[in-house]
């Protein structure tokens, strides 16, 4: 549903890459492009993924995962754009002290917020998208346009002015160059730069007119990324226009929930095989497994710790995990035996778990 998966039977060190940052594109006041030179590394990743940079910040370390902007075998070098958050650790950082040259450890390339491209098909796709969630999008959109001639594309892009938009002349430019692409700009305060299509927050009723002008139909596929509030709204409106659920993908950058209020089993003897290693511990059951391990000195996997990633995804060999927070797993992973340790809390005295 959300994000994705370590590629299969993948070692540790595989997981990891270093890139060199090539370029830093300022693309708006409070947004910049990174964009890596991969020469000597093996890298690859697919439209709408998203890597995980890891660095120290006074001491600590952080992984926060960015959304790849660029579109494979379409542009030459894989970039991310990082929109500073207030407060936000990571992006002020990178935003205030990252320099071309810099060399970063990421992990390698998740997500399965992506589409299969095949030049013979017609579809038609709906992408939504609100501030910095246009990265996963955009990227979609350059891939479907240049592989996919004959689909069409509609790319609806919330802002709050016109200087928040990001890609604004990419997208422009993209409008003239391809017919099938057509980008609908609704902002909360229109300027006489940029005008809006829509003014205003999106809402429920201006998510029905678009679709009612746009020809939709129950073989359209629609992609959703951006600030969580607005993704409600975008849901209930695709609902009330009757969208089955199976037509929509929908990605997240922050989690809408921390793990609370949940009770587990009080002492849990826990036995965890991780590249090849089996790590034995005893934890709380009321806490977060993967909290626990990390503390334990285990070298977990990891990023966005609320339930969407799966970076952190395993196999429950025995016992049981609570998955209700587990919202980055689909149906099938869930019926698999799957669970996700960053909002998961052991529910028997007993658990054996695989990241192999």
């Amino acid at each position: 549903m959300v994000f994705g998966l370590f590629k299969k039977n993948k070692k540790r060190d595989e997981r990891y890459v270093d890139l060199t940052i090539k370029e830093i594109v300022k693309i708006t006041d409070d947004a910049v492009n990174l964009v890596f030179d991969t020469l000597d590394e093996d890298f690859s990743y697919q439209s709408g993924q998203f890597i995980t940079l890891i660095d120290e910040v006074k001491g600590i370390k952080i992984r926060r995962a960015y959304s790849l902007c660029s579109a494979p075998n379409i542009d030459v070098h894989p970039a991310v754009t990082v929109k500073r958050v207030a407060n936000g650790v990571m992006s002020n950082h990178i935003n205030d002290t990252y320099q071309v040259g810099q060399r970063l450890r990421v992990m390698e390339a998740m997500g399965t917020f992506t589409t299969h491209f095949d030049g013979e098909k017609s579809r038609h796709l709906v992408l939504i998208g609100g501030g910095s969630g246009i990265t996963p999008l955009y990227s979609i959109v350059k891939s479907t346009l240049h592989l996919e001639p004959r689909t069409e594309v509609l790319l609806v892009y919330a802002n709050k002015s016109s200087a928040d938009i990001i890609f604004k002349e990419d997208l422009n430019k993209l409008s003239k160059q391809f017919q099938n692409f057509h980008w609908i700009n609704i902002l909360e305060q229109e300027d006489a730069i940029t005008p809006a299509d829509y003014l205003g927050r999106p809402t429920e009723s201006m998510v029905h007119t678009i679709l009612e002008q746009s020809n939709v139909s129950t073989q359209t596929n629609y992609f959703i990324c951006g600030p969580d509030p607005m993704m409600k709204i975008i849901q209930s409106g695709l609902d009330q226009f009757g969208v089955l659920p199976k037509q929509i993908q929908i990605e997240r950058f922050v989690g809408k929930h921390l793990v609370e209020n949940l009770k587990g089993s009080n002492e849990v003897n826990v036995s965890i095989l991780l590249d090849g290693t089996n790590h034995e511990l005893k934890i709380d059951g009321d806490q977060a497994i993967l909290d626990q391990a990390l503390l334990a000195g285990i070298d977990m996997p990891y990023s966005c710790k609320s339930g969407f990633c799966t970076a952190c995804r395993c196999k429950v060999l025995s016992g049981k995990v609570d998955i209700k927070k587990a919202d980055g797993l689909s149906q099938e992973e869930i019926a698999e035996g799957f669970a996700l340790l960053c909002v998961g809390r052991a529910l028997t005295p007993e658990l054996k778990l695989s990241l192999e």
